[in-house]
């Protein structure tokens, strides 16, 4: 695999761990996905990757964003923003929250959601009608998810709008039995990435009962613009 499409930082990211991680793993493109709210970690690591190879964002949107504008963060090779969801949140405020990044960011961008597979099921049919590329990347979905939901989900991937993230950091739930249907439906539209930074130990991606590598490589290049950003020295 040569994209990795999630590595989380923070400002508390040691940078030997991305350094150590990024020589094991030699990725030809890298996505830094901004881990908690400090925005001092949204672009501060773009710089440590080396000639050939490319690097964009993610970042965590917030009210100073938005009064600002999004034209440094782009500059700067972000490019989509994550907003995170838990079973507690309801329908009517995820959407509105997801529908006010929507009408703010430049239509360039994509919209990482990170929420359980009921509530995906619930927002679906909204979302696979905005004119906005999705990428899901559920880390916390302990519960089943109805068969009905299950058939809403799949038809979004269908209307083309979404893609799928699996990484390290869904270790505990890789075999929730949506990503395996995702991957089976729709392996044009599932990424990889490793979650944090990790020197030695393998992925359990790498497990091609999901996606193979190549596959996965074809969609990132899709979904990310790697090297339409600044590039990296």
């Amino acid at each position: 695999m040569h994209y990795d499409c999630h590595l989380e930082v923070s400002s508390l990211t040691h940078p030997d761990r991305v350094d150590q991680h990024l020589r094991r793993w030699k990725p030809s493109g890298v996505v830094f996905v901004q881990k908690g709210a400090d925005p001092r970690s949204r672009n501060e690591w773009l710089s440590r990757l080396g000639p050939g190879q490319g690097a964009c964002g993610v970042a965590v949107i917030n009210g100073h964003d938005l009064v600002l504008g999004f034209d440094r963060l782009q500059a700067q090779g972000t490019c989509g923003a994550l907003v995170r969801f838990t079973d507690s949140d309801s329908r009517a405020r995820s959407h509105d929250e997801v529908q006010r990044l929507h009408d703010a960011l430049p239509r360039t961008w994509h919209i990482e959601l990170d929420m359980p597979w009921t509530l995906v099921g619930r927002l679906a049919p909204v979302f696979a009608r905005l004119d906005r590329r999705f990428c899901l990347a559920p880390q916390l979905s302990r519960a089943e998810t109805h068969e009905a939901s299950s058939r809403t989900i799949l038809w979004w991937f269908d209307m083309g709008n979404v893609y799928l993230k699996l990484t390290g950091s869904q270790s505990d739930d890789c075999f929730h039995p949506m990503n395996r249907l995702v991957c089976r439906h729709s392996p044009d539209r599932v990424v990889l990435g490793s979650g944090l930074p990790q020197a030695d130990a393998g992925c359990w991606w790498s497990d091609e009962g999901f996606i193979s590598p190549d596959q996965a490589d074809d969609n990132a290049q899709r979904l990310y613009p790697f090297h339409r950003c600044i590039p990296l020295h």
